[in-house]
């Protein structure tokens, strides 16, 4: 399952159990949230901290949660950037980590199902019981 399934049978589930569907989105934002933060390069320790999750929208049709980071440099570390002397001359290049590309993969590859399996569990034992 990957992460535009993963959206799409949250999308179902909204329509019929929307503060379910709600609790969900955020239960996954979390996790991937965490999961960011541990894969996050460690030298100071400021980009771990400083992911968030913010669920947003009122209603089904438009209810989301973004991941997202408070740090300046993030776009530095993860995309790469170009290594300059103090006079502005480029003396070479540090390549971008992407371990935040390479988690949203990990999450939609092995943990995005198995957040669907509790969730459906859960469900089912709230419409039987």
């Amino acid at each position: 399952m990957d992460m535009n399934e993963y959206a799409e049978l949250l999308a179902r589930v909204e329509k019929e159990m929307p503060l379910e569907a709600e609790k969900q989105l955020q239960r996954g934002g979390n996790v991937l949230k965490r999961m960011a933060q541990n894969a996050a390069p460690k030298d100071t320790g400021k980009l771990a901290k400083s992911f968030k999750a913010e669920t947003k929208g009122w209603s089904a049709e438009n209810l989301e949660c973004h991941i997202y980071s408070k740090a300046k440099h993030y776009h530095l570390i993860e995309r790469g950037h170009v290594i300059k002397t103090r006079k502005g001359k480029i003396v070479g290049y540090k390549a971008g980590t992407f371990f935040f590309k390479k988690t949203c993969d990990k999450f939609g590859l092995t943990v995005a199902p198995e957040l669907a399996n509790r969730f459906f569990k859960r469900m089912k034992r709230k419409l039987n019981g």
